[in-house]
């Protein structure tokens, strides 16, 4: 009677283990066969992004001024056309890095400069270029544009202002005496910001002479 007690009790020690060994077993299959995850990890550089199509539109603009250059022996900054070209030129560089050399700027960009200036910019002089460029790139082009804006609405009022004065009657001499005063606060702040896109344009310009000099 103890001899089957003891094999009883033995055969389900036996499978209780068994069970045990059973589960453990699958559960590392589990997760054995259970896929991986894994964190993609995307690279990423602060600032804008600068491409082939910046390079097009930069060199363009520096071969319009360059041509302007050639003609009047300087670059003029009263010149609308090159304040144009410039602010163009300048939109174009943001991206580019203040100290770029060829290494460290996008050989799509440089692709692009070289085309857009019809290979005023080439292999040779590529450094120099890249190295005026970059200095240029973090200029603050809004007080020439605005500057721009404000010149062109200042010669249209000078013109409708001396049409009307010769034609003025008392009443109208008196409105126009009126307008004086307010057209001598918007002149005083008109002239402030044009001070600031002359020191911006006077800045690029010089650096940009120096870089034309190169090409001759």
């Amino acid at each position: 009677m103890k001899l089957l007690k003891l094999s009883a009790i033995t055969a389900v020690v036996l499978g209780i283990s068994a069970c045990g060994v059973m589960q453990t077993a699958n559960t590392e299959t589990a997760q054995a066969t259970e896929p991986e995850t894994t964190t993609a990890t995307t690279a990423s550089t602060g600032g804008t992004t600068i491409n082939a199509a910046n390079g097009i539109a930069a060199g363009k603009a520096l071969l319009a001024l360059y041509t302007q250059y050639k003609t009047d022996g300087k670059l003029d900054i009263s010149n609308p056309t090159n304040i144009t070209n410039l602010i163009s030129l300048i939109t174009n560089l943001k991206g580019l890095r203040s100290d770029a050399t060829t290494s460290n700027t996008p050989t799509s960009f440089i692709n692009g400069l070289v085309s857009g200036s019809s290979n005023l910019v080439t292999t040779g002089n590529t450094p120099s270029v890249l190295s005026t460029l970059g200095a240029l790139s973090n200029m603050d082009v809004s007080s020439l544009a605005s500057s721009a804006v404000t010149s062109a609405t200042s010669a249209a009022t000078s013109a409708i202002t001396s049409a009307a004065s010769s034609a003025a009657t008392s009443a109208l001499s008196s409105a126009l005496a009126g307008l004086t005063g307010a057209a001598s606060t918007a002149t005083t702040a008109a002239t402030e910001e044009q001070q600031a896109a002359a020191a911006t344009a006077t800045s690029a310009m010089t650096a940009l002479s120096s870089l034309f000099n190169m090409f001759k």
